[in-house]
């Protein structure tokens, strides 16, 4: 008979699965309205090689690439109406020419407010919450987060209700750090506890003092 006393084993998805982002000299907060989140993770440079000189009836050696390429995670959200799917990570930037500040409108704007923020720490971790406390089991770290793609297409009828849109990072490398509690001891990350899962970073895009995007 199982023991029962443990709690649950095995991971389940929805409300234990959240993305945490830590903008440009900000503040660690949990995505809000998130409802989907596709990852797909780094993979060989090169498919593993078997070894078979001719005089051997079998592979004496498989070889195995050295190198990962980059993996990708999109976040699909439910857009609201007084923010672009965008606003959560950056809404304005800095043209370096001519010094003006403008709100980000489109994908180009998101790479040149990436590209002013380069220097800049910024963090993207997905958090596995334990469901018997509500404390990060274990996280994700995806280092050099980058937003390549974000989702605006769309199409509008009379009977359509909510409209998914989506943001698109690639990033270097996969971490994963586990809490001291999580049932295996590994890693040094104390267990958090998320006490605003619902918090959202953007109210809406800050237009004040700003021009409109260039066309």
């Amino acid at each position: 008979m199982a023991n029962t006393n443990t709690g649950p084993i095995f991971r389940v998805g929805g409300s234990y699965t959240r993305i945490s982002w830590t903008p440009p000299n900000g503040t660690a907060a949990t995505l809000a309205y998130v409802d989907v989140i596709r990852e797909t993770g780094p993979k060989a440079v090169a498919a593993p090689q078997a070894i078979q000189p001719l005089d051997q009836e079998y592979p004496i050696e498989i070889a195995l690439p050295g190198a990962l390429e980059a993996g990708s995670i999109e976040i699909q959200f439910r857009e609201q109406w007084n923010v672009e799917v965008w606003d959560a990570f950056y809404q304005t930037y800095t043209d370096p020419i001519n010094g003006s500040s403008y709100v980000v409108s489109d994908l180009l704007g998101l790479f040149k407010a990436q590209l002013n923020n380069a220097n800049k720490t910024v963090n993207l971790e997905k958090l596995i919450i334990d469901p018997t406390s509500g404390n990060v089991a274990r996280k994700v770290i995806y280092v050099n987060p980058t937003i390549v793609n974000a989702t605006v297409d769309e199409t509008v009828n009379i009977g359509t209700m909510t409209l998914p849109k989506s943001i698109m990072f690639m990033y270097t490398q996969r971490q994963v750090v586990y809490s001291n509690n999580s049932g295996i001891a590994k890693g040094s990350l104390s267990s958090t506890f998320i006490n605003n899962p619902n918090s959202l970073l953007g109210t809406g895009a800050y237009t004040s003092g700003f021009t409109k995007a260039q066309s």
